[in-house]
């Protein structure tokens, strides 16, 4: 059998396979194959093709992990909104590889969330709403990769696309991590959030949140010298209201 179909269907058989050697050759393959935009994707179950890459995901081989993310990247870019009915297949499976020990898996992971939402096939609230439950999981490093991501999500597709008081009181809980990392990307979140929102956001927190004092003058002092020094977003100054 060979490990360099010509189409989708001839690598579906060859996702299962066991031995690590012959799948990383697939999956190089496979991505080489994706990256060709003159090679179709269609086969006779694009669905089972995408269960079939999820194992990959964990695997106990980080190179083929991250294969695994780069070929669901590759499938979701291709797909554009088609790949919409699939995302409840890969959305936790990809999330829990946030907060992986390998770099490159935690990045890989990141982009395929990031292609979905950059592809329209699931909006940005419906992504804060699947990581929500992560501000508060027992590894640090997926609380901390959950912040990063709300911030990219915020720079790349705006404060208006979230509905954010409902995730507040988790990230100011994060403020006081017992992780350093968390507590730190935490402040820079909060920060980037009044950047987007401005100073409806600095009242809620002071009308709504219990902040230790110390916690609450760093935060005043970031939010002034954005203010002072006008890194505030246009529209966060136009912004009136409840969070």
């Amino acid at each position: 059998m060979t490990l360099n179909p010509r189409d989708m269907d001839g690598f579906m058989p060859l996702l299962s396979t066991s031995d690590i050697k012959t799948k990383m050759i697939i999956g190089n393959n496979l991505l080489t194959y994706l990256g060709d935009l003159n090679n179709s994707i269609e086969c006779q179950d694009i669905g089972l093709f995408i269960d079939n890459v999820i194992p990959w995901l964990n695997n106990g081989n980080a190179k083929i992990v991250q294969n695994g993310l780069e070929i669901l990247t590759q499938i979701a870019d291709r797909m554009g909104h088609d790949f919409k009915p699939y995302i409840s297949s890969i959305i936790q499976p990809t999330i829990d590889r946030l907060g992986d020990s390998k770099d490159l898996t935690r990045e890989k992971a990141r982009l395929v969330l990031l292609k979905i939402l950059e592809k329209g096939s699931m909006i940005p609230q419906s992504l804060l709403d699947r990581i929500h439950p992560t501000f508060i999981h027992k590894n640090a490093k997926l609380r901390e990769e959950s912040l990063l991501l709300l911030t990219t999500i915020l720079a790349e597709h705006g404060a208006d696309s979230l509905s954010l008081s409902s995730v507040i009181p988790s990230i100011v809980k994060l403020l006081s991590d017992p992780n350093e990392k968390v507590r730190e990307t935490a402040v820079n979140t909060v920060v980037n959030i009044y950047r987007h929102v401005g100073e409806r956001f600095r009242n809620d927190l002071q009308r709504n949140h219990n902040l230790p004092s110390a916690k609450w003058q760093l935060l005043v002092e970031k939010f002034d010298q954005i203010r002072a020094e006008g890194d505030l977003f246009p529209h966060a100054n136009a912004m009136d209201g409840e969070l």
